[in-house]
């Protein structure tokens, strides 16, 4: 394989992991967001019905769970990336790769979405 053929799929594998770096540190920050929902809906907002703030309570919990996912398929995704160019292979078409990559959209957007249902509810 020419030189510059593997310095290009370097490159691509750098700015891959950086990608992922950056949605590992954007599900982290978020969070924190989903209980500091609560802390505020709690003193704001005392006198949420009981059934309302059980709901809230079930989307913080959910939007939770999705953003920890999004952090631990980062690790799958970035270990899958080393094993690659472990091997000398600079692929980030791996299926293993991809798949979790895909999962890890995905866990994003539905923690996204049950934050904004969240956020619904208190308005």
């Amino acid at each position: 394989m020419p030189e510059n053929q593997i310095e290009s799929k370097k490159f691509v594998v750098e700015r891959y992991l950086e990608q992922i770096k950056i949605l590992s540190a954007l599900a982290t920050a978020l969070l924190i967001s989903p209980a500091l929902i609560q802390v505020i809906s709690g003193k704001v907002y005392s006198n949420i019905g009981r059934p309302r703030m059980v709901s809230l309570r079930t989307l913080a919990l959910v939007s939770n769970i999705s953003f920890l996912l999004v952090i631990i398929l980062s690790y799958l995704v970035y270990s899958t990336i080393v094993g690659s160019v472990n091997k000398g292979v600079y692929d980030i078409y791996r299926t293993a790769t991809r798949v979790f990559s895909i999962a890890q959209f995905i866990a994003l957007i539905v923690g996204l979405s049950f934050l904004v249902a969240m956020f619904y509810q208190l308005i």
